[in-house]
């Protein structure tokens, strides 16, 4: 009976102890996945994505146990499991950013056709402020919504200074710098600014002319760069699909396991160098 006590009694205390040290660490990472979920939420918000914080909260707690779980019943092992929380952990932040990235692309690719707009219906007597409004009418997303943000703010009593501030923070580019120096210089100076929008128009094309040229001529280091990244990969799988024992030095000894990760260390230090000199930005 007694030995039955103690045992209770020692099991009791390990597992406080245990509690105690694990529910700060859940605690911890608890609010780490509120932080991301406000970021991501916050980032949506942007795009004109609407998303309840509940839902971005789940996804990230949700995500890297779905790709742990996963992983592990592919693999059969923890590092699969390990692989998977990885995975679902930085997945979802990755397609939130690419989501931002089409987006600013978009709206890059917009700009000249606003332009015109702008300038057109400058020209026609309009003022800016009803210039913007038939921007907004007449442009699909995302640029009509980025501007009529401008102009929702701006009737809201936000200075238009302030309004395209926001609109740079949120969109930030080369050209949509250009474009809201120029107008806010002409409203201050009285430029002409169908002509200044005509020479923004003008250098945009310009500019895209040039970035497509630089797209062709490192067309074949990028595709090279890629062929060489997944050769080693594509390699090992066709090897080891004939002969699963070959690696056997190379992943149960410890010089094969150090000379295993020498090598994924090169290989992402290759391909970032080969990423880095085949791409210019103009």
């Amino acid at each position: 009976m007694l030995k039955f006590i103690g045992l209770i009694l020692l099991f009791g205390s390990a597992g406080l102890i245990g509690v105690e040290i694990v529910s700060p660490f859940f605690d911890t990472l608890r609010k780490v996945q509120e932080k991301r979920a406000e970021r991501a939420a916050e980032k949506m918000e942007n795009m004109f994505v609407r998303v309840k914080l509940q839902n971005f909260i789940a996804l990230f707690t949700l995500a890297p146990l779905a790709f742990g779980l996963t992983g592990y019943f592919i693999l059969h092992n923890f590092l699969g499991a390990l692989v998977g929380l990885a995975l679902g952990f930085v997945l979802p932040t990755m397609r939130i950013k690419a989501m931002e990235v089409i987006r600013k692309k978009q709206f890059r690719r917009q700009l000249v056709d606003g332009l015109m707009i702008l300038s057109s219906s400058l020209k026609g007597g309009l003022s800016l402020i009803q210039a913007l409004e038939v921007l907004v009418e007449e442009m699909p997303p995302p640029i009509n919504q980025e501007f009529g943000m401008v102009l929702a703010e701006n009737k809201i009593g936000i200075s238009l200074e302030e309004s395209f501030a926001h609109l740079q923070k949120r969109m930030g580019s080369m050209e949509l710098n250009q474009l809201i120096t120029a107008i806010l210089l002409a409203r201050e100076t009285g430029g002409n600014l169908p002509v200044i929008f005509n020479r923004l128009v003008y250098t945009m094309r310009e500019n895209e002319k040039i970035n497509q040229n630089i797209q062709n001529l490192t067309l074949q280091g990028r595709l090279q760069g890629a062929i060489m990244s997944g050769l080693p990969v594509v390699f090992a799988v066709v090897v080891y699909s004939f002969n699963p024992h070959l690696f056997d030095d190379m992943l149960k000894t410890q010089l094969g396991k150090s000379l295993l990760i020498y090598c994924v260390f090169s290989q992402v230090i290759g391909m970032t160098m080969i990423r880095k000199i085949s791409k210019l930005d103009v």
